[in-house]
């Protein structure tokens, strides 16, 4: 069973993002394994980090803010302190180049997901980690 788990502060987002996460798993036309999709609405850091001991994902979708801190801080504790193997993509409403520059000292996060090509791009990642 493949986890991914989805971390965001803002319930709506979530949900969106599973509906994309549900499109894109449809368009992959490869057999896939069997996949769980987990939500967690994380205020902050904490939260965050607590969902992601939790649940164990293989597969990690990271707010780029939090109402309490970033998706940076969560992606520096992944690099440290999270000994499986994980991929992480960071989804934001705002520019790439910015999520890219918060996210600039981590090395887990490698996908970065912009609003106007997120529908495409989460289906590339999850192929790239699915498939290979």
């Amino acid at each position: 069973m493949v986890k991914i788990l989805l971390v965001d502060d803002d319930a709506i987002a979530l949900r969106m993002l599973e509906d994309y996460i549900q499109e894109a798993l449809a368009e992959i036309k490869s057999p896939l394994p069997p996949i769980q999709i987990i939500q967690a609405r994380c205020e902050g850091e904490t939260d965050a980090i607590e969902a992601i001991s939790k649940e164990q994902p293989d597969i990690l979708f990271l707010d780029y803010t939090l109402m309490q801190g970033t998706g940076a801080e969560v992606a520096k504790w992944v690099d440290s302190e999270y000994h499986k193997p994980v991929k992480v993509a960071t989804h934001t409403l705002r520019f790439i180049d910015d999520a890219r520059a918060l996210f600039s000292g981590t090395s887990c996060v490698t996908h970065f997901l912009g609003i106007s090509e997120r529908r495409k791009k989460i289906e590339i990642f999850l192929r790239e980690c699915l498939i290979g």
